[in-house]
């Protein structure tokens, strides 16, 4: 029904790869998994049950609260840092279309298609994030680390069944010596 679906729609699609997709969601198995092996990848999704600090704990904590001490006072020199969670539409929209400008300029000088840059695209970021944040439901969630007020790292995530995953990011090409990205997650 899917390859059927996809075929009429899109013609010119000939293979979709589908990853990192939930084996059960709210109690309902995913179909799509029926023949299929379960696909880990540690790098992009954290069970974060037991909070953040358990996280660091389990992954060379002490070295990684150094690396990012020795981060945040470079930031602090830098006029001050802060990471938030955007929660109001208004933000969030003005976040999103920094990330989008972030990308396509970091995209183009790597010679890669901006997938980000399809207004079709971005709606659906903004509208999945805003209405996340609307009904304050906590699936979507977008992180900024501003270093003197400016965004220089955003990162969009997608939080079930107690596992955060970060669905795409993008760093500011002038604080990249900063290693903001790191810093933020």
């Amino acid at each position: 029904e899917v390859r059927k679906a996809v075929s009429t729609l899109r013609p010119e699609i000939d293979m979709i790869e589908l990853s990192r997709m939930i084996e059960v969601l709210d109690g309902v198995r995913n179909p799509l998994l029926s023949n299929a092996a379960l696909e880990t990848d540690i790098a992009l999704s954290l069970d974060i049950h037991d909070g953040f600090e358990a996280v660091l704990e389990t992954r060379s904590g002490s070295r990684k609260r150094k690396k990012m001490r020795q981060m945040a006072n470079r930031m602090k020199e830098r006029g001050g840092w802060a990471i938030r969670k955007a929660t109001e539409r208004d933000d969030i929209l003005k976040i999103l279309a920094c990330f989008y400008k972030l990308k396509s300029k970091r995209l183009a000088e790597s010679g890669v298609r901006d997938v980000f840059g399809d207004a079709g695209v971005q709606a659906f970021f903004n509208d999945a994030f805003t209405r996340s944040a609307a009904a304050q439901d906590g699936q979507f969630e977008l992180h900024v680390l501003e270093v003197d007020g400016t965004h220089v790292a955003i990162a969009g995530c997608c939080v079930r069944q107690g596992k955060l995953t970060v669905e795409f990011g993008g760093i500011s090409d002038e604080d990249a010596s900063l290693s903001p990205g790191d810093f933020l997650f």
